[in-house]
């Protein structure tokens, strides 16, 4: 029995964590340190065992929470094992970072984002974001426009999955020149939004992390000495490579995998090639699970004969009472769902069931709205679940677009917002108010609005007076925290160099975690580095109140320098202050905007070293290229601004008011207001998706004023899913795809549609892939507690229609209809009850 209250010695820690747990469940929870490969069925309680290792290796003394990872497949299954964490251990699990990966980096893509030279603040768009950039720069005539915007995405997704980005495909891969290009337009649409998409977060972690010269490694390995991996087998090579650069430093890292849920190949993860990696790098300990928490016998026995043929992994033993495993051969698709519906009526009638204790499934979406539609008139109680969320509506979306906008805004944020606040605008407008080095968030700041060009003041300084660039060198990335370790500061007038001040400085911190970086050492610091409070007040009067220039100033630099200065005692710098990422957002096409890159593209020396005073320098000759570009088309420029200035006015002035609001309101209520303007509330369901958008804000951030909370909610947002949200305390049946049902559990499981076009899918083409649909099967029928019943029509459409030829094995079970089960694509046989 789990503890549900404050444990407080350490007989009831061990009771809690122990107390229920088989001998071999047992050894893996107390097994905590070193490499561990753990192979277990469904219904093994895999995720149970856990949250278990976590809380005992925290509770045990053995590993400080706050140094712990643990990665999982969805936010869902994050949230469930923080759940069973804290109830055999209060309070650890909010130590612990418990994330799926591509959450975990983004945040290590936030706080790591200078040593990339890129904006902290990146916008993460989600699927319905990118198809609208493919939209944008795909070229017909290059690209059939047959070919599906879902399809070109996953091409480029697949090379960013190879390490592959435009500046290099040419090189690396042989690729369709038409590819080429069009992954070249949507990377460089990506960086003039200053976004990510998803398959971003997974190739740009892994580059952080697997280049020996970046230091975000030993950073990551410094916060995490301790990894355990769920679901290991949906792991691609990349993520594994991340994973597994975080890992080595400690040795300490536990993946649990079932190889008979394996399922998808077809988004590029080969499970065989990480295992092996695995295997072959860490050298784990591997211990099988074969006794079973969940399924009854025949349900058991069910999933045992369809897997047997591949033998994946081992079943778990039959543990717990025998229920009904039912196979249903219906007329047609209308009697499918007839007989689906009066079987859940039925047993709901008899007070066996509750609506909410079934889950039909299905193989694919198409199959499951049919369905849905079937089901809904003949009055069953159904909610659709699956990876579409219902803040994909246009409401939510506008909404979190606004909220991006008061924010941090970004390219995708405004334009949906002046999509919908200022319908009257046109394609042609919002492409005019983006030309002449303008950009569509220069309409949300402070200087468009007021009339005034936003370049302009980078101009007038450089050109009417003294202007410092500048650069740090540092200890780490965290502006909270990082130390100053060298300055590199130009004073330049009309362009020229006049002035300079350049010092190392000493620190108390080892600096040995970002040599490879900047190349300085802990001697050479020691040795040569001037006391802190002397550098940086020598620094501090240099400045002056001369404005400043730097690349990507406004995301490190200067916080740093205003923090440092503040610790020192001294007023921190309120100069003007400009940056080169900025100014090169506006004037380049490139996909990376690293200092180097911007030099090289504008015909300049490139650095050879990561030193301060020479990557200042660069910073200033990078800066007098680029506004004497930006300076040229100042007049278009402004006459944009006189154009669409007043037409926007009224919009600007909703977005500054809700800005004012987030100081002082709840997230919850910020959304109120937002939804509350008549050009956001446009649809007759805005209250429905406006209470759900303030549920889930209450859920999701603190009671704070909305400010704090914004950039929370949105990475939810952008980061979630449908199923993250699922609701199961609603009496209603939920229909999911077999892949969206992964990892869940139900009383009684329906899978429809079980015809041998469907499972496996007609594009089957090989062995392998013919063994995934095994697979998915498997899955489909081990979601279940208690009962699996399992349908599929004779005929569809006036065609004659099979049942999967993976229900041969079990045909023998007890069934309710006689069934005509295909062995092959060519024969069948009759099969009685």
């Amino acid at each position: 029995m789990v503890v549900e209250h404050m444990v407080v010695s350490a007989a009831e820690l061990d009771a809690a964590i122990l107390g229920d747990l088989e001998s071999d469940c047992r050894a893996i929870v107390t097994t905590t340190r070193g490499a561990l490969l753990v192979t277990a069925g469904p219904g093994a309680g895999k995720t149970l065992i856990l949250a278990r290792r976590a809380a005992y290796a925290a509770t045990h003394g053995e590993i400080d929470p706050a140094k712990m990872l643990a990665l999982t497949f969805t936010n869902r299954a994050a949230r469930e094992m923080r759940q069973r964490v804290d109830r055999c251990a209060p309070n650890v699990s909010s130590a612990m970072t418990i994330s799926t990966l591509h959450s975990l980096c983004a945040r290590i893509l936030r706080e790591e984002a200078h040593i990339l030279d890129r904006d902290g603040a990146f916008a993460i768009l989600d699927d319905l974001e990118c198809h609208a950039v493919i939209a944008r720069v795909r070229d017909p005539a290059q690209i059939d426009p047959a070919i599906k915007a879902e399809d070109l995405l996953a091409t480029i997704a697949r090379y960013k999955d190879d390490g592959v980005y435009p500046h290099i495909a040419s090189t690396r891969l042989k690729i369709d020149p038409s590819h080429r290009d069009l992954y070249a337009r949507y990377q460089a649409a990506l960086e003039e939004q200053n976004a990510l998409d998803f398959a971003d977060l997974i190739a740009y972690g892994r580059l952080l992390l697997t280049n020996d010269r970046l230091g975000a490694r030993e950073r990551l390995r410094e916060r995490f000495v301790w990894v355990e991996v769920d679901e290991f087998q949906d792991t691609g090579v990349a993520e594994y490579e991340i994973i597994a650069a975080i890992a080595a430093g400690s040795g300490d890292l536990c993946c649990f995998a079932d190889p008979g849920q394996a399922i998808y190949s077809w988004r590029g993860v080969d499970f065989p090639a990480a295992v092996a990696r695995f295997r072959s790098e860490f050298s784990p300990h591997e211990v099988t699970l074969t006794r079973g928490r969940r399924m009854p016998p025949r349900i058991d026995a069910a999933v045992t004969a369809i897997a047997s043929a591949e033998s994946l992994s081992p079943r778990p033993d039959a543990a717990s009472d025998a229920d009904d495993v039912r196979l249903i051969a219906a007329s047609d698709r209308d009697d499918e769902a007839r007989a689906i519906a009066r079987l859940i009526d039925d047993r709901v009638a008899r007070g066996e069931a509750r609506y909410r204790d079934y889950a039909i499934v299905a193989r694919t979406n198409r199959y499951l709205r049919e369905l849905e539609s079937r089901l809904d008139d003949l009055g069953l109680p159904i909610r659709r679940v699956d990876g579409a969320r219902w803040w994909d509506d246009p409401l939510a979306r506008d909404i979190v677009a606004c909220l991006r906008a008061i924010q941090r805004p970004d390219s995708a944020a405004a334009r949906r917002v002046l999509s919908a606040m200022a319908p009257d605008l046109s394609r042609h407008d919002i492409a005019a108010m983006s030309s002449a080095h303008l950009l569509l968030t220069d309409w949300f700041g402070d200087d468009v609005p007021a009339g005034r060009d936003p370049c302009g003041a980078a101009i007038s300084a450089w050109n009417d007076g003294d202007i410092v660039a500048l650069d740090f060198e540092t200890t780490g990335l965290d502006v909270t925290r990082a130390e100053i370790i060298e300055i590199g500061a130009i004073r330049l007038h009309a362009g020229r160099e006049v002035e300079t001040f350049a010092t190392l400085v000493r620190t108390d911190a080892s600096v040995a975690g970002s040599a490879r970086v900047h190349g300085i050492d802990d001697a050479t610091l020691a040795e040569r580095g001037v006391e802190p409070s002397a550098a940086i007040a020598g620094l501090t009067d240099f400045l002056g109140s001369t404005p400043i220039i730097g690349h990507n100033l406004l995301g490190y630099d200067l916080p740093l320098l205003r923090r440092t200065q503040t610790d020192h005692g001294l007023t921190p710098f309120a100069g003007v202050a400009f940056d080169t990422l900025d100014l090169a957002r506006r004037a380049t096409p490139l996909p990376r905007l690293t200092l180097d890159r911007i030099a090289r593209h504008l015909g300049l020396a490139s650095r050879t070293d990561h030193r301060a005073e020479a990557d200042a320098r660069v910073a200033g000759w990078v800066a007098a290229r680029l506004i004497e570009q930006i300076g040229q088309t100042a007049t278009a420029r402004m006459d944009i601004i006189r154009k669409y200035r007043d037409a926007l006015q009224p919009v600007v002035d909703v977005v500054n008011g809700w800005r004012s609001l987030a100081e002082t309101v709840t997230l919850a209520r910020l959304i109120e207001s937002i939804a509350a303007d008549k050009a956001i509330a446009k649809s007759s369901a805005t209250g429905t998706i406006v209470a759900r958008l303030m549920e889930l804000a209450t859920s999701k951030v603190a009671d704070t004023p909305a400010s704090a909370a914004i950039d929370d909610f949105v990475n939810v947002a952008r980061l979630g899913s449908g199923l993250d949200e699922f609701d199961r305390t609603a009496n209603v049946v939920p229909l999911l795809t077999i892949h969206s049902a992964k990892g869940m559990e139900f009383d009684h499981v329906v899978l429809a549609g079980a015809t041998d076009d469907l499972i496996p899918l007609g594009r089957t083409r090989n062995d392998a892939m013919l063994d995934e649909e095994r697979r998915v099967m498997v899955v489909a029928l081990s979601r279940a507690r208690r009962t699996v019943t399992v349908t599929y029509p004779r005929a569809d459409g006036g065609r004659r229609r099979l049942p999967s030829r993976f229900l041969a094995p079990i045909a023998h079970l007890d069934t309710s209809e006689t069934l005509t089960v295909s062995q092959s694509h060519s024969s069948t046989q009759r099969l009685a009850r």
